[in-house]
C-alpha cells in the first residue's frame, strides 16, 4: 500500500547493455506518474514518482530498460501495488498485540478483524519509521 501523499520510489537494475530505464505508473486506464532515467554504471535505477494524481485503488509500475538506438526494450518488470488516495481519511482498526512484554529483537504479532468482504489484510508500519519503543521512566510514567 502506498500514499499517493509520499513519493513513489522504483528502483532496480537493468541487465548489461542497457542504458537507460522508461517508468510507467498506471492507476485504472490512465498514467499517473513515470519518467526516463539514465542508469548509474552499475546498471541500477532509483527515481522518486509523484503519483498525486492517483486516486485510491489498484496500480501497477511497469520499468521497461532500454539501450540507446534501440526500439524494443531489453527487459521488462512489472508490479502491482494499492494506492490510498491524498487526503483520503485513515481507517482506524482496534489491534491487539501479543506478547505484551518483548526483549529486544524479538517479535510480536499484531492482529485485527478486518471489514466484511476484505480479502487481504496486511499490516504496515510507517515507511519511515521503525516502530518506536515506549520505556517506562524512573517513576513508572511513560515517555
Amino acid at each position: 500500500m502506498v500514499s499517493a501523499d509520499d513519493p513513489f520510489v522504483v528502483s532496480g537494475r537493468c541487465p548489461a547493455g542497457a542504458d537507460s530505464a522508461a517508468i510507467v505508473v498506471e492507476h485504472g486506464p490512465m498514467g499517473v506518474g513515470g519518467a526516463a532515467v539514465d542508469l548509474a554504471p552499475n546498471g541500477s535505477y532509483r527515481k522518486a514518482i509523484d503519483i498525486t494524481e492517483g486516486g485510491s485503488g489498484q496500480a501497477s509500475v511497469q520499468v521497461s530498460c532500454y539501450a540507446y538506438g534501440t526500439g524494443m526494450p531489453l527487459a521488462e518488470g512489472h508490479r502491482s501495488f494499492y494506492i490510498v488516495a491524498a487526503g483520503h481519511p485513515s481507517v482506524e482498526l482496534p489491534v491487539s498485540v501479543s506478547p505484551s512484554r518483548v526483549p529486544v529483537g524479538g517479535t510480536i504479532r499484531v492482529s485485527a478483524t478486518c471489514q466484511p468482504g476484505a480479502t487481504k489484510g496486511p499490516v504496515h508500519g510507517h515507511p519511515r519509521r521503525r516502530a518506536r519503543v515506549v520505556l517506562p521512566s524512573r517513576g513508572g510514567a511513560l515517555r
